[in-house]
């Protein structure tokens, strides 16, 4: 009688441990082909309703994130495609879209520009506030900024006398970014040499002892 017993015990343990062991494998399979899918799709479905109804960007806007600077060109239900400027197309995530820091250029009214001028030491501070003050006028008076422009000495550099410039294009269009740009830097390059100096490159003076 007991070795009957003991008997059905083991088969009620091996009975029990087969059916643990096949939940496990079900729960395993669910798990890996039917719920982990599904989580995903919940995420991008998440992603992609945050992107199609706040509408952080849109086809043609030009946005930076991360290491990726770019135009819009494609708002998948998974991804978003960038085209870069080097004609490059970037598969982004949409998780990535709305979890990292986004920079859309094509919301800003208007686009800073921030750069130093060096120029050379032998320059005098008159022809340094001539200089400081003409390219400040140049800045105001110019048909594609707004008033909010700086330009001030700033600096004594290693080889260079250095004038901060910063201004404000108005206009969010990455074309009109630098083509004002280009014709700004070439008037600075006018107004130096106009004041007799000149920009300075790094050098190294060797003084020689007998």
């Amino acid at each position: 009688m007991i070795r009957g017993c003991r008997s059905f015990s083991s088969f009620i343990s091996f009975a029990d441990s087969n059916v643990i062991s096949v939940c496990t494998s079900w729960v395993n399979i669910l798990t890996r082909y039917f719920i982990f899918p599904f989580y995903q799709f919940i995420i991008s479905f998440s992603h992609s309703f945050t992107i199609f109804f706040d509408q952080p960007f849109t086809v043609g806007d030009v946005v930076i994130i991360g290491t990726v600077t770019g135009t819009i060109e494609k708002v998948g239900f998974r991804s978003t495609r960038i085209r870069t400027f080097d004609k490059s197309l970037v598969t982004v995530p949409n998780k990535k879209m709305i979890d990292a820091e986004l920079d859309n250029l094509g919301l800003r009214s208007v686009r800073r520009v921030k750069f130093n001028i060096g120029i050379t030491y032998e320059t005098t501070p008159d022809q340094i506030k001539a200089i400081v003050s003409d390219i400040q006028e140049m800045i105001n008076l110019h048909e594609k900024t707004n008033k909010d422009g700086k330009v001030r000495f700033q600096e004594f550099g290693g080889s260079s006398l250095d004038i901060m410039v910063m201004y404000f294009v108005d206009s969010p269009r990455w074309e009109d970014l630098i083509d004002v740009k280009e014709d700004i830097n070439y008037k600075i390059m006018e107004i130096v040499k106009k004041h007799k100096s000149d920009f300075a490159f790094p050098s190294t003076t060797v003084y020689l002892q007998k």
